[in-house]
């Protein structure tokens, strides 16, 4: 069993011997240095970490398997880009969205479990998949970026896909959800609301809606409830408009 320190700085595992009834316990000579951490995911009784040289798209992938470690680096280079034409490295891409922290912000998603609003919400996000994982980026205003590493021969490929035209002038905001084939990406504000599902194999268009705030909800086959968790005063509201 592998274990990690709730600093994200000190990693080991507890080995179970089961005829004899005993357990052995392990910490891992291990240090991030001018690295960022990511995330930790297991797969076929391996551990991986996952970190981020900073200021960089270097991204190190550390393999922990029957005790062994290995160190492998994939260079994720690519035209990022958030607000304007100037391209960004990967370490600012996975920065806090908000400016308030230095952090990495990544959200791991498992789509075998309800997923909180909370969760679904997150800038960035990981999603295991059969050969390793994908990562979204949703930072950008233009795209959604998605790199989708295999961690059976450390590979990467990177795609980007066009988030929906708005035509408001406003502030907006935008993200995107990943689930079997598809990408769901939604553009929206007070005033509007753009919503696209794609293949994102074939980037073909499978379903598109534009709301404004004063139509109804055409499309939905269950309530849509606003409910504010732990406000005792908010209403339970069964929304029939997007206001």
């Amino acid at each position: 069993m592998f274990l990690q320190h709730r600093n994200k700085r000190k990693y080991g595992a507890i080995q179970f011997d089961f005829s004899t009834r005993q357990t052995k316990e392990i910490e891992f000579d291990f240090k991030l240095k001018k690295e960022a951490y990511i995330e930790a995911l297991s797969k076929d009784n391996k551990l991986y970490l996952l970190t981020l040289e900073k200021n960089s798209s270097n991204l190190n992938i550390y393999t922990f398997n029957d005790l062994k470690q290995s160190k492998n680096k994939i260079n994720l280079d690519f035209e990022y880009r958030i607000k304007d034409i100037h391209s960004k490295d990967l370490h600012e891409m996975l920065l806090s969205p908000n400016g308030m922290s230095s952090s990495i912000e990544v959200e791991k998603i498992d789509n075998q479990v309800p997923i909180s609003i909370e969760m679904a919400s997150a800038t960035n996000k990981l999603y295991k998949t059969l050969n390793g994982f994908d990562l979204s980026l949703d930072k950008s205003i233009f795209e959604t970026f998605i790199i989708s590493v295999n961690l059976k021969n450390y590979t990467a490929e990177i795609k980007q896909f066009e988030k929906p035209k708005y035509s408001s002038l406003d502030d907006y905001h935008s993200n995107s959800f990943l689930l079997d084939d598809n990408i769901y990406q939604v553009v929206a504000n007070s005033n509007e609301l753009y919503f696209e599902v794609k293949n994102r194999n074939s980037n073909e268009v499978l379903k598109n809606i534009f709301l404004t705030k004063d139509e109804e909800f055409n499309f939905k086959n269950t309530p849509i409830i606003q409910d504010k968790e732990g406000d005792w005063f908010a209403p339970h509201r069964e929304l029939e408009k997007n206001v």
